[in-house]
């Protein structure tokens, strides 16, 4: 009799250990799976934070250069090439804006956003020096030709700064909770 007694302590301590072996492996994989899911959310979330304050800075560089072109227009010819100057650095805050969004684009592992937003400011940068140096040292009867030059560059940028507002809704619809 005392034989079975131990027989089936050690087996009443076999299922228990193995049961308790089970619930141990189930619950760290449930714990991993969840802190997983965390942080893949927690990612998630600070991704989406990056992705307002990139369109944040898109807007700010637009907002720039509307304002830009809206000074340009009242400039007063032939004191117009001080304002011009002055209201070039206007372009230049845009610049500075759309290179910190496209900063925020590469930190978070965007490339074709960092690429779109890259182009927009390669020709910030070529309007800015067009406006600073080219229209602002030309004379009164040249100045009307490069406004319309300049406007038409301004259209071109308001379309590139369209198609970066529109990469950052295709990077919306990529990032996801996975």
């Amino acid at each position: 009799m005392a034989d079975l007694t131990w027989v089936d302590v050690i087996d009443s301590a076999v299922k228990i250990s193995a049961g308790a072996l089970i619930s141990g492996i189930g619950a760290y994989f449930l714990t991993r799976s969840k802190q997983d899911h965390e942080n893949k959310k927690i990612k998630f979330e600070q991704e989406l934070i990056i992705l307002k304050e990139i369109v944040e800075r898109i807007e700010e560089s637009g907002d720039y250069l509307n304002d830009y072109s809206h000074l340009s227009r009242r400039i007063s010819l032939p004191s117009g090439a001080e304002q011009v100057k002055i209201n070039s650095q206007l372009v230049m805050s845009g610049y500075k804006s759309m290179i910190k969004a496209q900063g925020l684009a590469y930190l978070i592992g965007q490339e074709q956003l960092s690429t779109a937003l890259d182009e927009v400011c390669k020709f910030l940068l070529q309007f800015y020096y067009f406006v600073s140096e080219k229209l602002a040292d030309s004379g009164v009867d040249e100045m009307a030709a490069m406004f319309e030059e300049a406007r038409e560059k301004l259209e071109f940028l308001n379309k590139s700064i369209n198609v970066a507002r529109n990469e950052v809704t295709v990077t919306y619809s990529k990032i996801s909770i996975k």
